[in-house]
């Protein structure tokens, strides 16, 4: 079941210091408040518009597909007008102002609201907190990693929501607060940097810069179904990419592809290249493995296991060198296995090994084009894969795909051109 969102969009933006709300102004030829519900509406039909009075005739025909509502006088007031006017179990409650959400986190938001009744996405804190005395001294520095910066959007039971809300408790602004205080359990997930809030002025720069920065820019994942391959395309999206995921079976794939075939791998990067015009990111993850001894591993094995996870990332690498005219970066997804080498995985090993050496040769090739080239070697990680081969092993235990995913997204959004050729090994804890 979707879930239903409800966007505030009543605010009078008095910090920004303008003549209008700052959800409605213009970033790139279009409002706040536009991005904000286009991203929504990703993953949403029933979507309710909390905005004042002053806006709610022209919103009610901007926006005529969804509900558009009057607020109330307390932000508390608007949530519940906002709540009242969904259809759906699991509301999600958005600002306006945080334009850059994306399908990913408002997906397991939901998720995680049918387990939770209160579920908000959290960031780690950057700066350092000090607490002043009554007379404006510092009086205390506390630590900073024992806290998080409260993000939207968050998610809710709406039943249990609005019983928190009539409560009040202590008139505190912040509703997952809210829930707890009423006795409800309250998960925090990792939210993303790109959600931040237009506030002040330099906040609509650099809204600005992003869409600059990601406006346009195209990435290819091979394996993008699963695992980390999954993982990567969700951060990639996070970050404004046009991600195409490649898959040889999985009906989530946006393409089709079997990359052991040249034929087919130079059919599907022609295409991508003639609709999008560009392709700027290749993160080469597809990879089979099988957990044999060498004396049982047989030719078919062997060939399968190298055709795939080697000469498919050496089809996908060459084609898309073909495409990346104004600089790119590739990531040759590996394995920390290839140091010291594994027992039963003598054909993955040695597949993933030569990927190591791949990038370094098309990192000293491409330089000069503007084209940066990596390897990632994560550790034992898990995935359906690992599952598939360990079944014996406590897959609790080891890191989520989302760690590895993580770098190898660093590297795809960050100009880390100084590093080239180098590989990232990832132990028990990525980053």
């Amino acid at each position: 079941m979707q879930p239903s969102i409800v966007i505030l969009a009543a605010g009078s933006g008095k910090r920004m210091e303008t003549n209008i709300p700052k959800q409605f102004l213009e970033i790139r030829g279009r409002t706040v408040l536009d991005y904000t519900v286009s991203n929504c509406a990703e993953v949403a039909k029933d979507i309710v518009i909390v905005t004042s009075e002053d806006y709610l005739e022209e919103l009610k025909e901007r926006y005529s597909d969804y509900t558009v509502i009057l607020g109330g006088e307390t932000r508390f007031d608007s949530v519940l007008n906002g709540l009242n006017a969904t259809k759906n179990e699991i509301v999600i409650v958005h600002d306006a102002v945080r334009p850059f959400v994306d399908k990913r986190i408002l997906e397991e938001l939901a998720e995680n609201a049918k387990k939770y009744p209160g579920v908000g996405a959290v960031v780690p804190l950057v700066d350092t907190i000090l607490k002043s005395d009554e007379k404006g001294f510092l009086k205390e520095t506390p630590n900073r990693y024992d806290f998080v910066d409260s993000q939207t959007p968050q998610a809710f039971q709406k039943e249990f929501l609005i019983k928190a809300l009539k409560k009040k408790e202590a008139h505190n602004t912040e509703l997952l607060e809210l829930v707890r205080l009423a006795g409800g359990k309250v998960k925090l997930i990792e939210g993303s940097s790109w959600y931040f809030k237009i506030t002040h002025k330099p906040d609509i720069y650099a809204a600005e810069g992003f869409l600059e920065e990601a406006e346009g820019k195209v990435a290819v994942v091979t394996g993008g179904t699963s695992g980390i391959g999954l993982k990567v395309v969700e951060r990639l999206r996070d970050a404004g990419q046009k991600v195409y995921a490649l898959g040889f079976k999985s009906d989530k794939a946006d393409i089709k592809l079997d990359v052991r075939n040249s034929k087919e791998v130079e059919k599907v990067f022609r295409e991508i290249y003639k609709k999008e015009g560009r392709i700027d990111v290749l993160v080469n993850n597809a990879g089979i493995a099988e957990n044999a001894k060498l004396i049982d591993t047989t030719d078919e094995m062997w060939h399968k296991i190298l055709e795939t996870n080697l000469f498919g990332a050496f089809y996908c690498l060459r084609e898309a060198l073909k495409y990346m005219k104004s600089g790119g970066v590739i990531v040759n997804v590996a394995s920390s296995g290839i140091s010291g080498g594994r027992a039963g995985e003598g054909a993955y090993g040695s597949s993933k090994i030569s990927l190591e050496h791949l990038s370094k040769v098309a990192a000293l090739e491409n330089k000069e084009k503007g084209i940066s080239v990596f390897t990632v070697c994560p550790t034992r990680t898990n995935t359906p894969l690992r599952e598939r081969l360990h079944p014996e092993e406590d897959q609790s235990k080891l890191p989520s795909a989302d760690e590895p995913a993580k770098v190898i997204a660093l590297c795809c959004t960050n100009d880390l051109s100084l590093l080239t050729g180098q590989t990232f090994w990832l132990r028990r804890k990525s980053i």
